[in-house]
């Protein structure tokens, strides 16, 4: 990817023109604030800013944090979202985004359910995760006994979690979410109404 470069340590990087997209199908005003718990190098962070929203952005690598700093990114600080304190305010969110982050943690129920706390009331979160009820794993795990670890995607070896669909509506209501609404970008993002499931 041509984003990826000196200031993007993250091993899969999203697009700037996907977290653009994602920004304003989930803010509607530049009084908005985005908070990206995972924000990498920051490239969330970038397109909320570059969009005129206010931003908040959090990572458990310093290194990423460090890099997020030198894109003259304010807001944006070195934590474990699992087992810190969030200094936040309750009800000071109107976007949270966990893009393709949940499948890394070791305990996304309680996740979800501590962060539900920073939402406004109309506030969103958008979570993004990948099916791991996919034809290609499953025909690898019956027929050829494989289960192959890889650099990215679905089988990416730091991911801790699987889920399929039905599983992730049971973290969504342990958290006591409600679905507002869900895609499948298996199709690509851009021919998606929302980039999601």
């Amino acid at each position: 990817k041509k984003e990826k470069g000196d200031f993007n340590l993250h091993r899969t990087v999203k697009p700037l023109s996907l977290c653009e997209y994602i920004i304003n199908l989930t803010t509607y005003s530049n009084e908005a604030i985005v908070l990206d718990p995972f924000a990498g190098s920051g490239t969330t962070l970038v397109a909320a800013k570059k969009l005129g929203r206010k931003f908040i952005g959090i990572d458990i690598n310093k290194e990423a944090i460090d890099a997020a700093l030198e894109k003259e990114l304010d807001f944006v600080c070195c934590m474990n979202i699992e087992s810190d304190d969030l200094p936040f305010n309750e009800n000071e969110f109107d976007c949270i985004i966990f893009a393709d982050v949940i499948e890394h943690l070791y305990n996304p129920w309680d996740v979800l359910l501590k962060i539900t706390k920073y939402l406004k009331e109309d506030g969103k979160i958008l979570l993004s995760v990948p099916n791991i009820k996919n034809y290609q794993i499953l025909f690898d795990l019956i027929f050829y006994d494989r289960w192959s670890y890889k650099e990215a995607g679905l089988l990416d070896c730091t991911h801790i979690r699987f889920f399929t669909l039905k599983e992730i509506r049971l973290v969504l209501d342990y958290a006591g979410l409600k679905i507002q609404h869900l895609d499948d970008t298996s199709k690509g993002w851009k021919s998606s109404s929302a980039w999601g499931w």
